[in-house]
């Protein structure tokens, strides 16, 4: 049989997970500081960096949807730090951009592309041109942080995966999906399923698949333990059976998985056959 768990809101994981990915925050402050802003832009924006206090190293990785969140939250305060500072109209302007994505601890995957989305704010003319400049720059750092936090996840997948008993590992990255194979070798499997949402909101689920009886539960409790250690935040994971031909593994086409699945349907038949056997013996008699 084959069960599923499923994490339906993942809320953060541990920075150590993925590869020294760069804060955000840093990298903008450091951009800023080399940008054509003058020195009481240059200041303002880095009161905003202090008060929202957003620029140090990060021990975890929020999901895109809760860095979404806070930034809306902070919206109010980084609009007060940029009226304090008491700049003119365009330099306000220019600030505001570049201080908005320092309100939540976001990662960039790419810095050359966020160095060409900050000078773009700094040399915008206008303030039309400075708000369409700032929007550019928050939707680039909000893909790179999904980036960012969707390859921790997955490598935290697989991690978990190898440290629960399951040494093979294989991990497909698809549009919008990415998925960890894992095998035992000895015929039993997981498989995860890792999803971001257009609102940024990631998910997990995790098929166990291989077990003719209960004990994949095992397994499932194992790799959730294996996540939790490696700084994985979820909702309370939810368990049930899969679906018979809707179930992760089959989605994930794996040769050891559809013979996984061919050896399940194969026991499935040879209970049946018999029951005909007997019934015929039986109206025989």
């Amino acid at each position: 049989m084959s069960e599923t768990t499923s994490h339906p809101r993942v809320h953060s994981v541990a920075a150590a997970e993925t590869d020294s990915p760069a804060p955000a925050a840093t990298a903008l402050l450091a951009l800023a500081a080399a940008a054509l802003l003058s020195h009481a832009a240059r200041r303002a924006i880095r009161a905003c960096a202090d008060s929202l206090a957003t620029s140090g190293p990060p021990t975890t990785i929020e999901s895109p949807a809760a860095i979404r969140t806070r930034r809306a939250a902070a919206a109010a305060r980084v609009e007060s730090l940029v009226a304090a500072a008491e700049l003119p109209a365009l330099e306000a302007a220019r600030v505001r951009a570049l201080a908005a994505p320092l309100a939540a601890p976001q990662m960039t995957s790419d810095p050359a592309a966020l160095r060409a989305a900050v000078e773009k704010v700094a040399r915008a003319g206008d303030g039309a041109a400075v708000a369409a400049a700032g929007s550019d720059l928050c939707t680039l750092l909000d893909r790179q942080h999904e980036t960012v936090f969707a390859r921790a996840l997955v490598e935290a997948c697989a991690a978990s995966c190898v440290s629960a008993g399951f040494p093979h590992v294989e991990t497909r990255r698809g549009e919008g999906v990415a998925r960890v194979v894992a095998l035992d070798g000895t015929g039993h499997a997981l498989v995860s399923e890792v999803r971001i949402d257009a609102a940024g909101a990631p998910s997990l689920a995790t098929e166990a698949l291989g077990w003719p009886d209960r004990g994949c539960q095992g397994a499932l409790d194992r790799f959730d333990r294996e996540l939790a250690a490696r700084g994985v935040r979820t909702d309370p994971p939810r368990r049930q059976p899969a679906r018979r031909g809707r179930g992760l593994g089959e989605l994930a086409g794996h040769p050891a998985i559809a013979a996984e699945a061919a050896g399940t349907a194969r026991e499935r038949r040879i209970p049946a056959a018999r029951r005909r056997t007997a019934l015929a013996r039986k109206s025989e008699n």
